[in-house]
């Protein structure tokens, strides 16, 4: 599967989708679904503002699909359950952490069991598109033509699922984990980079004063680029990320690992270290290791089965047998406080630019189409988008995510930045 990305500024060029919405009295939707990413609100800012200049109404949904979902229409109440957004309401949201909308995890496009749309043929399936097409209806009557999606993998689904019944939506990507493929960053990344490696060094220096070994657990379902990051702007002295691993993980492996270089700094006169390890080392475990619980989209709960503590555990035993000072290894978990962090300066102005590629595939009527930015040789910014269909296979139904590559500069850097022991270490 190969990305076909349109530039948005030449398809722009004489839209005039908008008139039709105005000419059918209707307006956009936004909707913001799952967890939170700094940044979020600058693309509802200049979505909204942009629209709205254009006398199109905006109506912005509280906590996602929560209530779209779990109420019937006479239910749902102005000002509560959905806003009549206003310039007013959105002026200067961009620097600000959270998200105006808040969210929930709530999935229309996945009830779960055998209801859940598994193919293109599900699409026939009454019961399996029953909530989906309840969804629709409301949308209707909420006079909604056309539909601005923000969120993660199971938004993009339900976005696609959406636009699939004919509600004409398309969708902005949103991770702090950066696993989206078609698009080189997700505003949120580079936030949570930030607050991530600020935390790190400080426990670097907690661990520095009390001759500690200290374990930092990111947030990174299948990917290890946050995880990567946190660790090369906290200066960690070991990043373990699940794409240096082929198959299944044998912890002792990891743990030894860990150990060798904890005792070659200790070798070195440095009887500290910090290690970041990626929550999505769990998926990489061996299925009778992986916790049972699972959230409203059916993914294994990481933070449940704490692979930050599993290491330390047997980090700290495995120490007693092989290192002359025995330090005391301790896990914390870093990520939630970061998805709610004020936005840096390059997730700002990421944002604005999704938001800004989400009023042009409106305009133009262009749906069925994820928004991104890229990079070509002469030009450092370019809003386009890519298809639906590109991004989810229709076969499996199953999203296309980026990885870091194992043999890429990024994992080479990884790999350069924790050898050899410098002074700063």
């Amino acid at each position: 599967m190969t990305s076909s990305m349109v530039h948005l500024s030449p398809i722009c060029k004489g839209a005039n989708h908008l008139k039709m919405l105005l000419k059918n009295n209707q307006r956009v939707g936004i909707v913001f679904s799952g967890g939170p990413a700094p940044g979020a609100n600058a693309v509802i800012e200049m979505a909204t503002h942009l629209l709205l200049n254009h006398k199109v109404p905006v109506v912005g949904f509280v906590r996602g699909y929560k209530y779209l979902v779990e109420m019937t229409f006479g239910q749902l109440k102005a000002g509560v359950h959905y806003l009549d957004m206003t310039h007013g309401m959105v002026d200067g949201i961009r620097e600000s952490g959270g998200v105006i909308l808040k969210t929930s995890r709530v999935n229309p496009g996945k009830p779960g069991g055998e209801l859940e749309i598994k193919c293109e043929a599900d699409f026939k399936n009454e019961q399996k598109t029953k909530t989906l097409k309840q969804l629709l209806d409301v949308f209707k009557l909420l006079r909604v033509g056309a539909l601005i999606s923000i969120g993660g993998d199971d938004t993009l689904k339900t976005a696609y699922y959406l636009w699939r019944l004919g509600l004409p939506t398309i969708h902005v990507p949103k991770t702090i984990d950066n696993d989206y493929f078609g698009i080189p960053w997700t505003f949120g990344y580079w936030s949570a980079v930030q607050k991530g490696g600020q935390d790190l060094r400080n426990y670097r220096e907690d661990a520095r004063t009390t001759d500690a070994c200290i374990i930092i657990e990111c947030m990174g379902r299948k990917a290890g680029w946050l995880a990567a990051g946190t660790g090369l702007h906290g200066n960690a002295n070991l990043i373990l990320v699940p794409e240096m691993f082929k198959g299944k993980i044998d912890i002792d492996n990891l743990v030894e690992q860990a150990a060798a270089m904890v005792v070659a700094r200790e070798k070195a006169g440095k009887l500290y270290t910090t290690i970041v390890v990626s929550e999505g080392l769990v998926e990489k475990l061996p299925e009778s290791q992986k916790p049972e619980e699972r959230d409203a989209h059916g993914h294994i709960r990481l933070a449940k089965a704490k692979i930050g503590a599993i290491v330390a555990k047997k980090l700290e035993a495995r120490l007693k047998e092989r290192a002359v000072f025995v330090q005391k290894a301790f896990s914390e978990p870093e990520g939630y406080v970061t998805r709610c962090e004020d936005p840096c300066a390059y997730d700002v102005i990421l944002g604005l630019g999704l938001g800004l590629g989400a009023f042009d595939l409106v305009a133009a009527g262009h749906f069925g189409q994820m928004v991104s930015v890229y990079n070509d040789k002469f030009q450092g910014f370019i809003i386009g988008s890519t298809p639906f269909k590109e991004l989810i296979d229709p076969a499996t139904m199953k999203v296309r995510n980026r990885f870091i590559d194992p043999q890429g500069d990024f994992m080479r850097l990884i790999q350069a930045a924790q050898y050899p022991f410098g002074k700063n270490k």
